[in-house]
């Protein structure tokens, strides 16, 4: 019976785990062509997941602490079926008054009222099958911890299946009925879990002194878990407990956030970090650790430190990156390793999950909801640093001898001090920026060899802080909103000496305009020169018309305007007001008082705009939504493309900006004209890739004429709404 119940609780454990994490991927994927493809839309939908984990959490901590063994699986069990009334899960939609309100709190109403119920139920199941396992008669169920890592194995089995196998061969609505099976089946075997556990009561196996509590599965002496698990419980402990977990749940979004920005937001992407940040904790929850947390304690803040000096190479740095993504790493074993060391006995296990829960949502909420709402840039991650150091009592480094004292001082001066010397030749920091990264890296140094943890916690904000809040040196205007940071800013231009204002979004250059009384201001740059591909398109596009009618899905600065011509009506369709005030503002940009057609900035999400659109309205549809280098893949699939052509004239034309650094977006858009029977050439040039298709040969027999125009490759599967994978076009060279 022993054996049967650890079976049971096991696969039970490991199926909730599993259903937990593919249901994020998954529903988040749903919500795509509704909010976009901003980052934030993934980070909210993890603050949504972390806190109904928390209230599951709380719901299984009070349940265990008010209710008998007997009561609880009987309660719970009511609460599982009660639930299956929700299913199969699926989007809900909202009223038109409610879908007014701001996209962070649209989007958790909405999770809501689709996966509440269900979601809740199954993150209580995990905990309470570990309470009612150590409550049995099995020689494991004095220290029940190593289900966490059964769990969170099951964790990273659901996100790793779901970009690598689930998106590759379900649509969307089979995955739903493929969760909704396993959800089904989790019911009925917690069930199972519960009639056998009632069958077989224990004695509630609370460890004490003279038990085999200090050892491990395999009878090996664990002293160092004794130890803790005989401390007393306090408000310090349990106070540490939620900031040992919030650091590394923050860390692990903020380096969410960095990755979609620059590439796409996409399951593959968003899982990646958070299977990174679980295998962490199945590290520091196994009864053998492969990476021992008090040794990588030692390069903490050395590593800390070299991050601070990093930070002197600017914003945009993806050698800074590559230190931001190591130091989640580290930070989530130590902190996640310490939490583990200190777990307290079964008595108070599901209060432990608690708090650690609590850590995790709140570091969620910081990075997800907070930081969006306050922070004018991405200050969370040096925020988040800070912190790291703040939950350590002391600065530790490798060795205490002679040798490694010199090395340590040595180093410390030389990386502090060449920081320093470092500060006076920022360009693009501000003067108040610069002093207090000069006065933190002194105080950096004195802290770290001091052994001083609150004194060097201090110290890393004077450095990382200041810099990421102030604005740069030659910052025009800097605006933050749940679907990024849009910064203004100018410098001389080389060749004509003449001062040049540029948008930035994330670490892509959306817009450039030369500020000055002469022709080069009507000319567009970057993206937009009447040389490149979406220029000579453009051009040709309904040029014998008298009058053009065009949509256009994205402003930016407003470059495309300049293509419009008396008579021409352009409509911006932009989803982000930000950036409809930057373009809008003389003194920053003056592309939209440039054209001599009319114009018309509409706020909302374009495809969701033009949808509402009357068929066959325009001439010509420019797609240019990209937010820095990430991709809306909602934009690209044959649904949104339907929609678009639909719209267009009989002779109207489709132009799509697909420039991107890690993805090659040719393929998509070639497929779908090779689908539909529809003509299309593609060309890369003047930095710019580009596609164009028509409902007419007569464009892209113009367009074939010029040089760099080819037949778009089509070597990609065809996307959907219900079915895409990045996997498909990613670039590998």
């Amino acid at each position: 019976m022993s054996q049967r119940i650890l079976i049971a609780c096991s696969v039970g454990v490991f199926l909730s785990a599993g259903l937990v994490f593919l249901i994020q991927p998954l529903f988040a994927r749903l919500l795509l062509p509704e909010f976009g493809g901003s980052p934030s839309v993934w980070n909210t939908c993890t603050v949504f997941f972390q806190t109904t984990l928390l209230l599951g959490y709380c719901y299984t901590w009070l349940s265990t602490k008010w209710l008998s063994p007997k009561k609880q699986i009987v309660v719970h069990c009511s609460l599982l079926l009660l639930t299956l009334a929700q299913l199969p899960v699926g989007m809900q939609l909202l009223e038109d008054d409610v879908a007014a309100t701001s996209p962070a709190f649209r989007l958790l109403i909405m999770l809501t009222l689709s996966i509440g119920g269900p979601y809740f139920a199954v993150s209580t199941t995990t905990p309470l099958l570990q309470h009612w396992f150590s409550n049995s008669r099995h020689r494991f169920a004095s220290d029940p911890y190593f289900f966490y890592s059964i769990s969170n194995c099951g964790s990273i089995l659901g996100l790793l299946a779901y970009p690598f196998v689930v998106e590759r061969l379900f649509n969307l609505d089979a995955q739903e009925i493929t969760w909704s099976v396993g959800y089904g089946t989790l019911v009925g075997l917690t069930i199972l879990c519960g009639v056998l556990t009632a069958r077989e009561p224990g004695s509630g196996a609370i460890p004490s002194s003279d038990d085999n509590s200090g050892k491990g599965l395999d009878g090996e002496d664990n002293s160092s878990t004794q130890k803790m698990i005989d401390r007393p419980m306090t408000s310090f402990r349990r106070l540490r407990w939620v900031m040992l977990a919030l650091v590394p749940s923050a860390m692990m979004l903020a380096v969410t956030t960095r990755i979609t920005t620059d590439v796409a937001a996409v399951p593959l992407l968003w899982v990646l970090p958070l299977v990174a940040y679980l295998a962490t904790y199945i590290n520091a929850f196994a009864r053998r650790p492969l990476l021992q947390f008090d040794r990588l304690r030692q390069i903490l803040f050395p590593a800390l430190m070299i991050a601070a000096w990093m930070s002197l190479a600017g914003p945009d740095s993806q050698l800074r990156a590559v230190v931001e993504i190591i130091l989640f790493l580290i930070c989530g074993i130590v902190l996640h390793g310490e939490l583990a060391a200190d777990r307290p006995s079964t008595e108070y296990l599901t209060e432990y999950y608690f708090w650690m829960a609590l850590g995790g949502c709140l570091g969620g909420t910081l990075v997800g909801i907070i930081a969006p709402s306050v922070f004018p840039s991405y200050v969370e991650f040096p925020l988040i640093l800070v912190l790291a150091a703040l939950t350590q009592q002391e600065c530790p480094s490798v060795g205490t001898g002679r040798i490694f004292r010199a090395v340590r001082i040595t180093a410390t001066v030389l990386l502090c001090g060449s920081a320093m010397i470092a500060c006076f030749f920022h360009v693009w920091a501000s003067m108040l920026a610069t002093t207090s990264q000069f006065v933190g890296f002194a105080a950096l140094g004195v802290f770290f060899l001091m052994n001083h943890s609150r004194g060097f916690a201090l110290a890393l904000a004077l450095v990382l802080i200041p810099p990421a809040l102030l604005p740069d040196i030659n910052s025009l205007a800097r605006k933050r909103t749940f679907f990024g940071v849009h910064e203004v800013t100018y410098e001389e231009d080389t060749e004509s000496g003449l001062r040049v204002h540029r948008l930035a979004h994330g670490t892509t250059i959306h817009g450039e305009q030369v500020i000055a009384p002469t022709e080069l201001q009507k000319i567009p740059r970057t993206y937009y020169v009447p040389t490149g591909p979406i220029g000579e398109a453009l051009t040709l596009a309904g040029a014998e018309k008298s009058s053009r009618k065009v949509a256009l899905i994205g402003l930016g600065s407003g470059a495309l305007m300049t293509y419009s011509k008396k008579g021409d009506e352009f409509n911006f369709f932009e989803i982000d007001p930000a950036v409809r005030d930057i373009a809008q503002d003389p003194n920053l940009f003056t592309y939209l008082l440039q054209g001599e057609g009319k114009q018309q900035v509409i706020i909302g999400d374009g495809r969701l705009k033009l949808a509402e659109e009357k068929e066959e309205t325009y001439d010509v549809i420019v797609l240019d939504a990209f937010g820095s280098d990430s991709i809306p893949i909602h934009l690209l699939t044959a649904d949104a493309l339907d929609i678009f052509m639909s719209r267009l004239k009989s002779d109207g034309a489709l132009i799509i900006h697909i420039s991107n650094r890690h993805l090659d977006l040719e393929p998509v858009p070639g497929r779908y004209a090779a689908e539909r029977n529809l003509p299309a050439r593609a060309s890369i040039k003047a930095a710019t890739h580009a596609i164009v298709i028509s409902k007419s040969e007569e464009l892209i027999s113009q367009l074939s004429k010029l040089e760099g125009w080819y037949p778009p490759r089509r070597n990609a599967s065809l996307w959907t709404d219900t079915y895409s994978s990045v996997l498909d076009v990613v670039n590998f060279e």
